[in-house]
């Protein structure tokens, strides 16, 4: 009895290494999604940053010393030293210049400019802005993962 008891422990722990493994896949190519694309439209000097979602923003952009440049309708890009960054998504720039998102542990991301767990919180799990029903926690960036509900 004890040999299936410690049987199943060890596949619990796999079946978690291997989700966390996915997450890190995701969350890397989430990543990549988010490199910089040039707009093949539209006039002007700036680079565009293409988001899933249809809405374009500067993204390093060279700056002066104020954020007017860095202004685009519908976003909070700021000047950041010297380079136009948007404080809402980037991790090293999160809500103002050189907030970093690290915070030396797996998992932090920047959300609407707040640097959240997306692992653990139940409003940002995995990704910003999945929300889990109700009461359901956010565990390994799953909704609902190894609970009662």
């Amino acid at each position: 009895m004890a040999s299936l008891s410690c049987r199943s422990v060890m596949w619990k722990v796999v079946i978690l290494s291997v989700a966390m493994m996915a997450v890190a896949t995701l969350v890397g190519a989430t990543q990549e999604e988010n490199e910089l694309k040039v707009s093949s439209g539209g006039h002007g000097r700036f680079l565009l940053q293409q988001t899933g979602v249809g809405r374009r923003h500067l993204l390093n952009v060279k700056c002066g010393d104020g954020d007017g440049v860095c202004k685009l309708k519908g976003t909070d890009v700021r000047c950041c030293n010297g380079v136009c960054k948007d404080v809402d998504h980037d991790d090293d720039n999160c809500g103002n210049c050189n907030n970093k998102c690290t915070k030396n542990s797996f998992g932090w991301k920047c959300c609407g400019g707040k640097c959240v767990n997306i692992m653990t919180d139940p409003n940002n799990c995995l990704i910003c802005g999945k929300k889990c029903s109700s009461g359901k926690p956010c565990q390994g960036g799953m909704c609902g993962y190894n609970s009662k509900w």
